[in-house]
């Protein structure tokens, strides 16, 4: 913000958007993160993005924010996409993580249930949320339905490790190995 209005007091054309968004996903790729977001947040001051950049946008400063271990930053910036895209199930993905680093093991379950309501049965993230949602039922003590659902991810997709693996941490910490 504070070069948009600097560039406006010289006299200089205001850089666009887009502009800011190629500088910011550089840096978030640089592991920059604070000047990312900056960045970011320039891009979508310029209220000239399309929604389809805009929620990119969103996403990736929200992504930086969880890089940088700040997830109520995250959930505000992946509530804004919710708010823009109700049905971008990636942003209730995100958020659900980040709720889950907050302690807010509800929150992180409903988000993780709206993506299963949002997808299909072979879409990816379906697997992704079933193994959230099992970590955030493990947390809750509720074993029966956190072992469904890593049983769940594995019919999805029976070569991925993370929910064999996690699985298998639940029967090891409950003694059934």
């Amino acid at each position: 913000m504070k070069a948009i209005i600097l560039a406006a007091l010289l006299g200089f054309g205001v850089p666009s958007g887009e502009s800011y968004i190629k500088d910011a996903s550089t840096a978030l790729a640089a592991g920059e993160y604070e000047q990312s977001i900056e960045l970011f947040e320039n891009a979508l001051a310029t209220n000239d993005l399309p929604q389809d950049l805009r929620v990119a946008a969103l996403m990736d400063e929200a992504h930086a924010y969880h890089l940088l271990g700040r997830p109520k930053d995250a959930i505000q910036k992946f509530s804004s996409v919710i708010a823009i895209a109700p049905g971008h199930a990636q942003a209730y993905v995100g958020r659900a993580g980040a709720y889950f680093l907050d302690g807010e093991i509800d929150k992180a379950v409903d988000d993780y249930n709206h993506v299963l309501q949002l997808t299909q049965s072979d879409n990816p993230l379906r697997s992704t949320a079933l193994v959230g949602r099992a970590g955030g039922y493990f947390r809750e003590n509720k074993i029966d339905l956190s072992l469904a659902d890593y049983a769940s991810a594995l019919r999805i997709d029976p070569k991925d490790e993370l929910p064999r693996f996690l699985r298998g941490t639940v029967y090891w910490r409950i003694g059934r190995f």
